[in-house]
């Protein structure tokens, strides 16, 4: 440690607080000096959690800093201003914006997992420099851990498989969201604290249980809603739902666009048409809704419609089949539409197994946005993807070339992806869309998709495109058998 070097500069007024895209540090965990005889001695190791910087960013970075550097590259020996030895400017490659960044020119190595957005935690987590000269890194969230060499190589890489629930034999890409580990350390085999222990490896981890744990329970998806955009650019937006079992359900469909007003919400459209389709086949239409139909939309958990508002809602009891809803407005005019599917009865007869929109993904407020909700008990699997070059394939034009897809529980991020395959659990997601049903996606397309098991409650599925890029893209939820 180099003692007498100065007053060392703010962490937090220099690098978390900075402002003038100079920010650098979105929330840190474990700072430590590099300790002598390592390589990088002297210098500072930080996990950088990354949360709200660079925009929605979903990638956490192991730093490494030298606050002795000068603008020119020296080192000092006493401690420097980040602001006096400045900054380079670089590009953040999860930047949904991909602007233009500005990147201290103390930081001297750094590594995030690129593309399969693994690494990323948004509290805890720690990072240690081995004797060898790799560093291992934990991420707390993701229970995930990762050696990688200085030139950002992975070594190996574990993903914690105990649970709230037991051990899991088979994770994958499918977080369980309860799998935290805080930090991890890597010990020396002569660690005076393993004198006497029997260190032997009995068996793996995993083989305390036989089978992965269930825990579907009664959980269902009973809400989907969409914002998007309709006419002009945004054309018209398709969702769709699959049911699936024996017998009819009552379903509540809305596009709701005058009534949006109250809650804020400008340019909403000023008169939304909603069609009920199987296949070429128009079960229904609805213009204005119902006032009739206020009781299902109470009993369903749905917000009022304005009395008298131009607002439109289907109710109709369905047979198994897949379904579509597309909306347009009666005036030819354009504007944003909340568009929602309610399956609102607790009978298990039959139930929501699929649910997609296809609509325009913006920039800034007019990102795709899905919400949906999850009742009953246990977790319910299921398989979220955005695609987006793929639909080329299907006659779609002006498809959005790079979807990201982003899922958050309140302002929670759960989980992400940008390319589908650029992950290790490209298998397991190749796998999940056979066993549901859903077209292939080519290896190495630029379409996203993620698998979680989630617990009863609200999300949010968010698609946008990488820099400026706008398009049509097409957001799945699969429940995965």
């Amino acid at each position: 440690l180099r003692y007498g070097a100065g007053s060392a500069p703010s962490v937090k007024v220099n690098w978390e607080d900075a402002t003038n895209g100079s920010k650098q540090i979105g929330a840190s965990n474990n700072i430590q000096w590099i300790k002598s005889g390592l390589s990088g001695a002297g210098h500072f190791l930080v996990f950088n959690n990354n949360q709200y910087l660079y925009q929605r960013t979903t990638q956490s970075y192991a730093m490494e800093i030298n606050p002795y550097l000068n603008a020119s590259g020296t080192d000092t020996g006493s401690y420097v201003s980040p602001v006096t030895a400045g900054y380079a400017a670089w590009t953040f490659h999860m930047d949904t914006h991909k602007s233009s960044q500005q990147l201290s020119k103390q930081v001297t190595w750094q590594y995030s997992s690129v593309g399969n957005l693994v690494l990323f935690s948004p509290q805890g987590s720690s990072v240690q420099r081995l004797p060898n000269g790799n560093t291992l890194i934990c991420a707390t969230s993701r229970g995930y851990l990762v050696e990688v060499t200085t030139a950002g190589a992975v070594v190996w890489e574990y993903i914690n498989p105990v649970t709230a629930a037991g051990v899991v034999t088979a994770i994958g890409d499918t977080w369980p969201l309860t799998n935290a580990v805080p930090r991890a350390y890597r010990y020396a085999p002569d660690f005076a604290g393993f004198t006497g222990k029997d260190l032997t490896a009995t068996r793996l981890l995993t083989s305390y249980t036989t089978s992965a744990i269930s825990t579907r329970g009664t959980a269902r998806l009973t809400n989907i809603s969409t914002r998007v955009g309709v006419g002009g650019a945004a054309g018209i937006p398709i969702p769709g739902f699959v049911l699936a079992g024996t017998g009819t359900r009552p379903m509540l469909a809305r596009a709701v666009g005058p009534t949006l007003a109250a809650f804020g919400v400008s340019g909403a459209l000023a008169d939304p048409r909603l069609s009920l389709m199987s296949g070429a086949t128009t079960v229904a239409t609805n213009d204005n809704w119902n006032v009739a139909d206020s009781a299902t939309m109470a009993g369903a958990g749905a917000f009022p419609l304005t009395a008298g508002s131009k607002d439109a809602a289907l109710v109709a009891s369905l047979a198994p089949g897949a379904y579509t809803l597309p909306v347009t407005a009666t005036d030819g005019g354009s504007g944003v539409v909340l568009l929602e599917v309610y399956n609102s009865s607790s009978s298990t007869a039959s139930t929501v197994v699929n649910a997609s929109t296809r609509a325009f993904a913006g920039t800034g407020d007019a990102v795709l946005i899905v919400g949906f909700v999850i009742d009953g008990t246990g977790s319910l699997p299921l398989l979220v993807r955005a695609v987006g070059p793929t639909l080329t394939g299907f006659g779609v034009s002006g498809a959005l070339p790079d979807p990201m897809l982003a899922l958050y529980r309140g302002s929670t991020l759960l989980a992400s992806s940008d390319n589908w395959t650029s992950g290790p659990g490209a298998a397991e997601l190749a796998s999940a869309a056979t066993a549901v049903g859903a077209f292939a996606l080519p290896t190495g397309s630029r379409d996203a998709a993620l698998v979680a098991t989630l617990p009863a409650g609200s999300y949010t599925a968010i698609v946008s495109g990488g820099g400026l890029a706008t398009g049509t893209a097409l957001v799945e939820l699969y429940v995965v058998p």
